[in-house]
């Protein structure tokens, strides 16, 4: 749930996502191939604005 979430978050930030598998890498490696291709082909936005948030989850705790 927490991953496509994360994914859903980069999508909204015009980033593209593109997920790969194990069965991906076999008979469907054509088809993955050209969808590559294609996500690859088509240029980004122009300029991005990130910021950078501070986790909770997966930080160091001082006790």
């Amino acid at each position: 749930m927490g991953e496509k979430r994360r994914e859903d978050e980069l999508r909204a930030l015009d980033i593209r996502v593109v997920r790969i598998a194990d069965p991906d890498l076999q008979d469907r490696w054509p088809t993955m191939e050209r969808r590559l291709r294609a996500a690859l082909a088509v240029p980004g936005p122009a300029s991005r604005s990130f910021t950078a948030i501070p986790r909770a989850r997966g930080t160091a705790r001082t006790r």
